[in-house]
């Protein structure tokens, strides 16, 4: 839990989530918008938290849930097991490389989720997620299934 929990902290929760949505939309448009905005915000928390140790442990709560396995496991699994289907069905409709690309991504995904069943660490979590990010957006059409299934189904961030 934050510290002075209560209103603040359910309207963090509020931007994290509308963040996350838009970090997950299939619209370019909106990514980048939500990763400017969640920049600009992380500037300002940084600058504020330098000499409040109040705000350090914030800090630290919403890392430790953003990379937690309750939040991220099963739209990754999701993710994940779409990923078959999508390939077989464009095969040969993609450029080769674009193609090898989102094959890498699936199996990046799938030895995240391996990670997460074998309970690794926050640490390995992260390098893999940084891995797959790496690889760059997987396609589309998976994006929105999962940003209507899971991201706007359920927000990822509660403060309870």
């Amino acid at each position: 839990m934050f510290p002075g929990a209560g209103g603040e902290q359910d309207n963090m929760f509020e931007m994290l989530n509308g963040f996350a949505k838009d970090l997950m939309s299939a619209n370019p448009d909106d990514q980048n918008k939500a990763f400017d905005n969640i920049m600009g915000e992380f500037s300002e928390f940084l600058k504020e938290s330098e000499s409040n140790p109040d705000m350090k442990e914030a800090f630290d709560s919403v890392v430790n849930e953003v990379l937690s396995k309750d939040v991220l496991q099963k739209p990754m699994v999701d993710l994940r097991d779409k990923y078959p289907a999508w390939l077989k069905k464009n095969e040969g409709k993609i450029e080769k490389d674009k193609f090898e690309n989102y094959e890498k991504q699936h199996q990046t995904l799938k030895e995240l989720c391996v990670m997460f069943d074998a309970n690794k660490s926050q640490e390995e979590i992260l390098k893999q997620i940084e891995k797959l990010q790496s690889l760059g957006d997987p396609p589309e059409e998976l994006m929105k299934h999962l940003v209507d299934n899971e991201i706007g189904s359920t927000p990822p961030f509660t403060s309870k």
